[in-house]
């Protein structure tokens, strides 16, 4: 038996909010979403956690490089830690979901946001 199993899927904010254009990939984060807690409760069992990081902010990626500047800023003038999000703030959520010390987080979505 598995004694601290751990999986940690990648979502996004896309999956609660609604943006223009963009309906494909909020279906797709959504159905992580779903997954996520589904499998967090089909899984328990075998002691194994399944819990979803969603990248709510700014963080510098080729996905949001291709947004126009106006919506770049418009997404930083709305967050209130005022600033980007840092890749290794996000890996450092992977890292604490994958570890005994998130033992009791299962099924669940974290969204990494600077306070949006």
């Amino acid at each position: 038996k598995i004694e601290n199993g751990a999986i940690v899927n990648l979502t996004s904010v896309a999956s609660r909010v609604s943006l223009p254009f963009y309906a494909d990939y909020a279906a797709s984060k959504a159905s992580v979403d779903s997954l996520t807690r589904n499998f967090g409760v089909e899984l328990a069992p075998y002691n194994i956690r399944v819990n979803g990081v969603g990248p709510a902010g700014i963080v510098p990626t080729i996905m949001f490089a291709q947004l126009p500047k106006h919506i770049q800023q418009l997404i930083l003038d709305r967050t209130p830690a005022h600033r980007y999000g840092l890749p290794e703030e996000v890996a450092n959520l992977y890292l604490f979901l994958a570890s005994p010390h998130s033992s009791y987080i299962n099924g669940q979505t974290v969204y990494i946001s600077g306070g949006q």
